[in-house]
C-alpha cells in the first residue's frame, strides 16, 4: 500500500517533467520524492483541475539530476509539515499550498491552461 500522508516526511528530491511535444516548454508534471512515496502533481488536460498521484518510492537512495533554477530544490532535506488542497469559486482543485519546517505557507503550486507553475510564499510583516 502505498502511504499517501507525506506530511511530517523529509523531502529527498524533486523532479520537474516538461511538455515534450511543444515548444512552449509547459510543466506537465512535478515530483515530490520522499522515503517511501512519491507524490506526483499533474493537471487533468480536460478540466484544467490538479491531480495528485501517490506512487511507491522503493529507492531510498534515490538521486536524481537537480533542476538548479528550481525554487522546490532549497526544500530539499525538509520535513512537509503542512498541505492545503484549494478549490476555486468553481469548486476545481487548482491550487496547492506546502509548508516545510513550520506551518508557515513555503510553496503555491497552481494549474492553469493545463501547466502548472511553482510560486514561493514570503510573509511580508513580522
Amino acid at each position: 500500500m502505498v502511504e499517501n500522508n507525506i506530511e511530517g516526511q523529509i523531502l529527498l528530491n524533486v523532479e520537474l517533467v516538461f511538455d515534450s511535444e511543444t515548444e512552449a516548454n509547459f510543466l506537465d508534471q512535478i515530483k515530490l520524492y520522499f522515503k517511501k512515496t512519491i507524490l506526483i502533481i499533474k493537471v487533468d488536460i480536460d478540466t484544467g483541475e490538479m491531480e495528485l498521484d501517490f506512487t511507491e518510492n522503493d529507492h531510498d537512495d534515490h538521486v536524481l539530476e537537480y533542476d538548479k533554477g528550481c525554487i522546490l530544490n532549497k526544500y530539499i532535506n525538509k520535513k512537509l509539515v503542512f498541505i492545503w488542497k484549494c478549490a476555486n469559486s468553481e469548486e476545481y482543485f487548482d491550487v496547492l499550498v506546502l509548508a516545510f519546517e513550520d506551518c508557515l505557507p513555503n510553496i503555491l503550486i497552481h494549474s492553469a491552461s493545463s501547466s502548472l507553475d511553482i510560486f514561493e510564499l514570503n510573509k511580508i510583516n513580522n
